[in-house]
């Protein structure tokens, strides 16, 4: 199903996460992947990536900073042209985002 697709997977800090199972699954079906990571979080998912088939790379993301979403944006795009899917696996929600406020918290929200 996934086998020549171009996927994006976010949150990939353990073995143990989602992120991590998906792109494992997505690279032994045959997709290309890319993980994202940021501050001391990106040389977590360097380390880890070192364990999935193929040792995928690893670009920087701070979702919360829209330079960095527009860079990841236009380095897909040279790379690949498209983009087939991605995974937000991105395991962090301020405060105002729980009880149910999930959408319609602001972006500047920390």
């Amino acid at each position: 199903m996934v086998e020549g697709r171009k996927l994006l997977v976010t949150g990939v800090l353990t073995p143990a996460s989602i992120g991590f199972a998906v792109a494992e699954r997505a690279l032994a079906s045959g997709a290309e992947v890319v993980l994202t990571g940021f501050g001391r979080g990106l040389r977590i998912t360097q380390r880890v990536a070192r364990r999935l088939p193929g040792d995928p790379d690893v670009l920087e993301l701070d979702v919360n900073e829209p330079a960095q979403i527009e860079a990841l944006a236009a380095e897909l795009n040279s790379r690949w042209g498209r983009l087939d899917g991605v995974l937000h696996a991105i395991a962090f929600a301020p405060p105002d985002a729980l009880g149910g406020n999930f959408m319609t918290t602001p972006p500047e929200s920390a």
